[in-house]
């Protein structure tokens, strides 16, 4: 219920690797090589979304709210 989940693969050093998987279940990594893993957040938070944006199901559309929540969480 309106849960976004970040999850990082577990590195030493960059370049590190985020995925955000939304409420509808939709999952999308960081694109960018990222120096720092808020960075990796913020590049996947970016990916998911361009890709719901773009998204016809309404389920899977991101609302103001969720923008808001995700970018705090992202930080």
């Amino acid at each position: 219920e309106g849960v976004v989940v970040y999850e990082s693969l577990p590195a030493p050093g960059p370049p590190f690797v985020s995925y955000v998987t939304l409420p509808g279940g939709s999952c999308f990594g960081n694109f960018q090589c990222c120096l720092s893993r808020a960075e990796a957040r913020r590049d996947a938070a970016k990916v998911a979304l361009i890709n719901s944006l773009f998204n016809e199901l309404p389920s899977r559309r991101i609302t103001k709210e969720f923008i808001m929540e995700s970018v705090q969480e992202a930080v």
